[in-house]
């Protein structure tokens, strides 16, 4: 039985949360361009092995691409349409 897709958000974020402060940081010290080269291909990474990022009994794939592109869709806000 899988979690309601709230709880696993807030599982995620808190899996993913590391990576979301890195990439904060990253933000500073890159080029907007190559910053958004970087979060687009962590993002792919995290959506194509997601039990490396997010652990082991997840929701569908689509579920957890659908929860990982609103955690970041929420971080990066100001440039995420432009990332996908």
């Amino acid at each position: 039985m899988t979690r309601p897709i709230h709880d696993q958000k807030i599982l995620f974020a808190a899996a993913l949360r590391p990576f979301l402060e890195m990439i904060e940081h990253k933000k500073r010290r890159m080029d907007l361009t190559d910053w958004k080269v970087y979060v687009n291909r962590l993002i792919d990474a995290i959506i194509n092995n997601p039990e490396q990022y997010l652990g082991q009994n997840l929701p569908s794939r689509e579920t957890t691409t659908t929860i990982v592109l609103e955690i970041f869709s929420e971080v990066c806000h100001d440039v995420f349409h432009e990332l996908t």
